[in-house]
């Protein structure tokens, strides 16, 4: 009977992945910060900074991957 798998070996698989080359994460374009308004369990109000930074990928290996 199948198991599904758990999220460290989900994780660890990922990373394999990356190392191998497998799986390709981008070149990082530009570094977003960005500020959320968080409420706390206790009903305080905090602001939370956030970073986010997209990725370009080369359009010739974003082709090749959806040809497959």
């Amino acid at each position: 009977m199948p198991v599904p798998q758990s999220n460290q070996q989900i994780r660890a698989d990922t990373k394999q992945m990356i190392a191998s080359g497998e799986f390709n994460l981008g070149t990082p374009v530009l570094d977003n910060e960005y500020t959320k308004v968080v409420f706390t369990s206790e009903g305080n109000r905090e602001n939370k900074v956030c970073k986010d930074s997209p990725r370009k990928y080369p359009l010739k290996e974003v082709c090749a991957q959806s040809a497959k």
